[in-house]
């Protein structure tokens, strides 16, 4: 089965050995928040995490009747929240209701609750009580990418554990197993990250980076970036342009500093570890404007005029 063969490499990784040896130890809390920049591997983590919880061999034998039920999804035990794009105040209900009902099968009863920061404030709230006060044998598993959108009085009555990225084999591995071919650049790109590594590589990726690294190399006066600022900004592609900028630039500073050798990259030597250093804070800054919801075609010309600016700036300094 290819989602099992996926998330065999997940029990590989780090974060999965730190947190089973937590459940061999019999020191399983009854709520937790697993965080990490990553949608797609939050929600695989708390599925592995799951399997394990109700595997009759207690660790993802994939094998036995429980976890043939969960990966069909077809477990009683396990229920994956929420419905919709976001948990909503008819997503808690069902949850508080569903906690109330003994487990039928497995020795817990399981509460995925995927992109938990999105949820609304009052479908927060109402958790609160079940949080705090949950039944024997329920466990909470909820996922998010930013715990600042999360209630702090939510955030009190869980375990917060933070996720780390996987291996790049591991990452290479779970995507062979789903018949996805992803790039050399993409795996690189993507940081151990399954969603991000698969962003990188669906759409019209390898566009956006010939695209971004001829602006790096042609980036001379004002006049390339008025030309290359509209195309730069659509919205479609506007975060992933961010990311191969913000790549190309880490890859020109190791060049500088004789760690790598790219022969794509003319331009090199136009830029200053010191105008690197600042240009990494024009990116991210430009990455929070844009969460923010601020135009794409403002952002863009601020940036890539500011990164002219400093170019040029220290190019004369030295």
């Amino acid at each position: 089965m290819k989602f099992m063969n996926g998330l065999s490499e997940i029990l590989k990784s780090s974060s999965y050995k730190k947190f089973s040896s937590i459940i061999d130890a019999n020191k399983l809390n009854h709520a937790y928040l697993f965080c990490s920049p990553d949608e797609e591997y939050n929600n695989y983590f708390c599925k592995v995490v799951a399997l394990k919880l109700i595997c009759e061999k207690f660790e993802p034998c994939f094998n036995c009747d429980d976890c043939k039920k969960f990966l069909s999804n077809f477990h009683p035990d396990v229920l994956e929240y929420p419905k919709g794009p976001s948990l909503l105040v008819s997503d808690s209900s069902s949850i508080i209701e569903n906690a109330e009902i003994k487990p039928m099968l497995a020795n817990y009863k399981i509460f995925i609750i995927n992109n938990f920061d999105k949820s609304t404030q009052q479908a927060q709230n109402k958790l609160l009580k079940t949080l705090e006060e949950s039944p024997n044998n329920v466990i909470f598993l909820l996922n998010s990418t930013n715990t600042d959108n999360i209630l702090q009085t939510i955030k009190s009555r869980t375990q917060i554990f933070k996720l780390e990225p996987l291996s790049m084999q591991s990452v290479l591995n779970f995507y062979k197993s789903q018949n996805i071919v992803v790039s050399d650049i993409a795996l690189e790109m993507g940081e151990g990250w399954l969603g991000k590594t698969l962003n990188l590589t669906s759409g019209n990726f390898k566009e956006c980076y010939d695209f971004v690294l001829k602006l790096v190399n042609e980036m001379k006066n004002s006049k390339v970036i008025i030309n290359f600022a509209p195309i730069f900004a659509k919205k479609e592609n506007f975060l992933i342009n961010l990311t191969i900028l913000q790549e190309l630039m880490e890859e020109i500073l190791y060049i500088n500093l004789g760690l790598k050798e790219n022969e794509q990259i003319k331009s090199a030597e136009e830029f200053k570890v010191e105008a690197i250093s600042e240009i990494f804070d024009l990116i991210d800054n430009a990455k929070k404007q844009f969460k923010a919801n601020v135009n794409t075609n403002l952002i863009t010309d601020f940036l890539l005029f500011k990164i002219l600016e400093v170019k040029y700036k220290w190019n004369i300094k030295k």
